[in-house]
């Protein structure tokens, strides 16, 4: 709770830094030249992030593209459902709803998020880059 409440202001003014990767202290020591400058450091680190991400990229988590791609088939086969019934009966979409009380949502709203699900577990299981990773680790050293 205190890291959420002291990071809350960092995490709203910039989402992106969440999940970011950076170079430990240790990395950095080892990539400094003997006296260079420090904006020429920091502009030569800064340019190697994306060839460095694109390395790590290359090396996808097997588990995580298996459990991904058996929540791709699940929520597509939902979603699917969902589509050809809405396909037969025009009704069905808006005037069904699961679990059958007033109150809860119609088959639109589960449409709505097994294809948002789809969506994010397709990005899970998607394929590493093209290119060999000593040709990616290279580029993300020099």
């Amino acid at each position: 709770v205190f890291f959420f409440l002291k990071h809350a202001d960092e995490f709203h003014r910039h989402p992106g830094s969440i999940g970011a990767r950076s170079y430990t202290p240790h990395a950095l020591w080892l990539f400094r030249e003997y006296n260079e400058l420090p904006h020429v450091f920091e502009a030569r680190i800064d340019a190697s992030y994306a060839h460095a991400q694109k390395y790590v990229d290359a090396f996808p988590a097997r588990e995580t593209a298996i459990v991904a791609r058996l929540f791709t088939f699940v929520f597509g086969a939902f979603a699917a459902a969902a589509i050809v019934l809405s396909a037969l009966n025009q009704d069905v979409l808006i005037h069904y709803r699961i679990p059958r009380h007033e109150g809860g949502p119609n088959l639109l709203w589960y449409l709505a998020l097994f294809s948002t699900a789809l969506a994010v577990s397709r990005s899970y299981g998607a394929e590493p880059p093209a290119g060999s990773a000593e040709h990616l680790l290279r580029r993300a050293a020099s």
